[in-house]
């Protein structure tokens, strides 16, 4: 087994993203963070090129997850 590593530098957190979406990795944004309290709802955007077949929750009998948004193929918005 054999693994490869590949190193690009960006200039900015924006061109990161990009360059993300670009290698077919997954540019991902939450709001208001990855820690969620109890009493706030959260949402986030996946930017990517994979086809997305399903986002299952951690725990599912306490959090449902809704699309919100899927204004382009590339852009795909979630809430809970």
């Amino acid at each position: 087994m054999s693994y490869g590593v590949r190193f690009q530098w960006a200039k900015s957190y924006d061109e990161m993203r990009e360059i993300f979406f670009k290698e077919g990795l997954f540019d991902i944004r939450v709001v208001p963070g990855m820690t969620v309290p109890e009493d706030l709802s959260a949402q986030f955007s996946l930017h990517t090129k994979a086809k997305i077949e399903s986002i299952a929750p951690e725990f599912p009998k306490e959090t449902k997850v809704t699309y919100s948004d899927g204004s382009s193929n590339e852009f795909h918005g979630y809430s809970s």
